[in-house]
């Protein structure tokens, strides 16, 4: 049986929020936590609709938040070949958490300069092992 071929469409910006308490100071490092979820927003026999989020976290050593800013990206993905199966949707979540990653990145930089939130700025490249930690979640 043919494998499918994915080809992203287009990443549309669906959520961005940003926080700051003012009333914590912060002395940098501090700590940041990165939690990232990916979910399957829709799909059809020739298109997956996968939907990408980042939350951040920053804190004080004592745990204190100090600013959230969150991100969510919505991949559309064109499916072409044989469309079934459950491989087809595990590779359109990677390809969508890759392919979003670089405009979550851009737009956390970004949004902490903006409201002077320390800044922050996610790895370069998509860290696979966030997407494994989110597979065995869903598993449980």
């Amino acid at each position: 049986m043919p494998k499918a071929k994915l080809n992203v469409v287009s990443i549309v910006l669906e959520e961005c929020s940003a926080s700051r308490n003012f009333d914590v100071a912060f002395d940098p490092p501090g700590r940041a936590s990165v939690n990232f979820h990916v979910d399957p927003a829709g799909s059809s026999e020739d298109a997956r609709v996968v939907s990408t989020k980042y939350e951040v976290r920053l804190s004080t050593e004592d745990d204190e938040t100090v600013a959230t800013i969150a991100s969510t990206f919505v991949v559309l993905l064109e499916v072409l070949g044989v469309s079934s199966g459950a491989d087809v949707d595990t590779v359109a979540r990677r390809i969508a958490s890759t392919a979003a990653h670089p405009y979550h990145r851009e737009l956390i930089l970004e949004m902490s300069e903006k409201f002077d939130i320390p800044a922050y700025r996610l790895d370069f490249v998509f860290d696979r092992e966030l997407l494994r930690e989110e597979e065995v979640a869903a598993q449980t």
